[in-house]
């Protein structure tokens, strides 16, 4: 049996279903058979399943139907599957470039987390002490007297001092930190539309037309949306949002149970950034508007440097390239679970996701928020992993995120939105903030060792005056 698997194409995935026999019979067939050209002895799968215990009622006595779209064979009676069947796992391989842009934002992250403390709080400053509490939301693992030395490494952005009553350690944000921020404000201000375009485009994705407020709370972040956008930007556009209460029971897990609500659903939203950028290419290459709907667009693979792929599988990505581009602002109903095509419209769905991330990349943990809203599959990270050439999936930075490989050159990410811009400039402020304490510390010791010199008018004083004074001060 293992022989004749082996020898089929597809063989290493058909296997693994086998030994699975609880799913279901069209994966297998579909598994053995990724052209709709059945070509194994249904008999021995129906000895092996029995081996296993499976119940040999779900087989069916005949393969079902196929059909043809733009020369590829699709299953159109493929039952729900929990895995994309139509491709194999790849053995996946470390790319150093993009590992090297979450290795940089491991050090600017917590500094990013203390400023928006710092930020929150009433006063704008508040005691050392109270950080040592704060210290898992912050990602620091060290004890008080460790935390206020890892504040001292950044002079250029936090200022310690002793508060006048309490003789304690205080900290808050240095006059460069604050025009940062202030920046920032302006960059939000004018930014504004983008910000209610991008909350479009998320909840026409999403099945009921609607996300939970501490959902989009958390990924603000990420999509570059204001710290104060349910309550400076929703309100003014209530053609286009409402804001609903959650039903009893309905967000436990939350303190936040308001909804966001579409309100008016705008056709010219509703094209993904991939469409958007095909049809640029297709301009700047002279072919003028080209019709999308339909069409089998391709998108852009690219694998890390040394990753080997065989040639079978290669040539499965390119019948899956061919098949029509499914938008993820279609209704998922129109789509049967576990078709090609909706798995194609999965993809797309996770690819518009990121790429409305001003840094085209995302935690996984963040998607996950998004899966019942967005009808994602239990394990979509293996869906994710089934296409190394689109996703990146890096373990970098204590966090497991998610980069679109197209929207960066090695490092280095090709179009910089401002805010992106803007927190290079926060990892630059974090880069050199050890340089400049060491500078401080050695002209302060400097200036403690060297005797100071005296003026000719302090010269002329006398010792005992000179003494009175210093214990005045």
């Amino acid at each position: 049996m293992r022989a004749i698997l082996s020898r089929r194409e597809g063989g290493s995935m058909a296997r693994r279903l086998v030994s699975k026999a609880s799913l279901p019979t069209a994966a297998l067939q579909y598994a053995f058979a990724p052209q709709g050209k059945p070509s194994i002895c249904f008999t021995i799968i129906c000895r092996h399943v029995s081996q296993l215990g499976g119940p040999l009622s779900s087989l069916p006595t005949t393969f079902p139907k196929q059909k043809a779209v733009d020369g590829v064979y699709l299953n159109d009676r493929l039952e729900s599957a929990s895995i994309p069947v139509s491709l194999p796992r790849v053995r996946l391989k470390r790319d150093r470039g993009l590992d090297r842009v979450m290795e940089g934002e491991k050090h600017v992250r917590p500094i990013l987390k203390l400023r928006d403390l710092i930020m929150k709080s009433r006063r704008k400053t508040f005691p050392v002490r109270f950080l040592y509490m704060k210290k898992k939301e912050l990602g620091l693992k060290m004890s008080i007297e460790k935390l206020q030395w890892y504040i001292q490494r950044f002079p250029n952005i936090f200022e310690l001092y002793l508060h006048p009553k309490e003789n304690l350690q205080w900290i808050r944000l240095t006059q460069e930190a604050m025009d940062l921020i202030e920046e920032e404000n302006r960059i939000h201000a004018e930014q504004e539309r983008v910000v209610v375009e991008k909350l479009s485009k998320l909840l026409m994705m999403s099945s009921g037309k609607r996300i939970p407020m501490y959902i989009l709370d958390v990924s603000k972040r990420y999509f570059g949306f204001p710290d104060d956008f349910e309550t400076s930007i929703i309100p003014k556009y209530p053609e286009l949002f409402c804001l609903v209460q959650a039903g009893k029971g309905e967000l436990k897990q939350s303190k936040n149970t308001n909804i966001l609500q579409l309100v008016k659903w705008d056709e010219k939203l509703a094209i993904t950034e991939f469409v958007k950028k095909a049809k640029e290419q297709a301009f700047q290459n002279g072919l003028g508007e080209i019709e999308t709907s339909g069409k089998a667009l391709e998108f852009k693979f690219s694998y890390s440097r040394g990753m080997q792929i065989r040639k079978k599988i290669l040539e499965k990505y390119d019948r899956w390239q061919k098949l029509p581009y499914i938008s993820p602002y279609l209704e998922e109903s129109s789509f049967k679970k576990g078709t090609l095509l909706a798995e194609k419209r999965t993809v797309a769905l996770l690819h518009e996701l990121v790429s409305l991330t001003i840094e085209k990349r995302i935690e996984l943990k963040i998607i996950g928020l998004f899966q019942k809203d967005y009808g994602l599959p239990a394990n979509f990270v293996k869906w994710i992993n089934r296409f190394p050439g689109i996703f990146y999936v890096c373990i970098k930075g204590d966090v497991c995120t998610v980069l679109l490989r197209e929207f960066y050159e090695r490092s280095q990410l090709i179009e910089a939105s401002p805010l992106h811009q803007l927190k290079a400039k926060y990892a630059k402020m974090v880069q050199q903030g050890p340089r400049l304490r060491s500078i401080l510390l050695r002209v302060k010791a400097k200036n403690q060792n060297q005797p100071r010199d005296l003026s000719e008018e302090e010269w002329s004083t006398d010792s005992s005056d000179e003494e009175v004074e210093v214990e005045g001060e």
